[in-house]
């Protein structure tokens, strides 16, 4: 009983979280330590693959708790559920009319100035990303299933994060 008594009370907390606008410096300060902590326990292939495994978890886990109002496009998914988890804008492009590419210059994990050369921190908005648009493929056939892969880190020192959404 008292394990089903925390879940509730977590979720109450993820809930809160969700609607709470402060969390997004401290998420990149916590961020930082802990893929600091994993590159003591782990080589840099397990850190990367952790990072993204992260952002998966985190994407299930909100879906249950928040879903879009509208299915319309691969773009205005990743728009509104940006808007909801980081309470920022990200700007969406496509070169091909299939495939799309997400920029961020403000990345709320990557955090300013701290530069980790070695490990892609936002790999776990990535898989977030690809959680929440595979989730609508599922149940709605104008959305394809796709692969988000991060090409450029700002915690990497590059100038912005960006990520490729490759439809499948």
């Amino acid at each position: 009983m008292k394990n089903f008594q925390n879940k509730l009370e977590n979720e109450k907390r993820f809930k809160y979280l969700l609607e709470s606008k402060s969390r997004t410096s401290f998420v990149s300060i916590v961020y930082a330590e802990i893929i600091n902590l994993l590159k003591t326990k782990y080589d840099l292939e397990k850190v990367q693959y952790m990072t993204r495994k992260v952002g998966i978890i985190i994407g299930n886990f909100m879906l249950k708790h928040w879903i879009p109002k509208q299915i319309v496009s691969i773009p205005q998914i990743i728009k509104d559920y940006y808007k909801k988890a980081f309470f920022s804008k990200i700007r969406v492009t496509t070169r091909d009319n299939k495939n799309y590419f997400m920029e961020n210059k403000d990345c709320p994990v990557c955090g300013e100035g701290y530069i980790e050369k070695d490990v892609k921190f936002c790999d776990c908005i990535a898989g977030i990303t690809e959680t929440f648009i595979n989730y609508f493929h599922e149940n709605y056939p104008n959305i394809p299933k796709v692969k988000v892969t991060t090409l450029e880190s700002k915690a990497s020192g590059d100038k912005s994060c960006i990520y490729y959404i490759k439809v499948l």
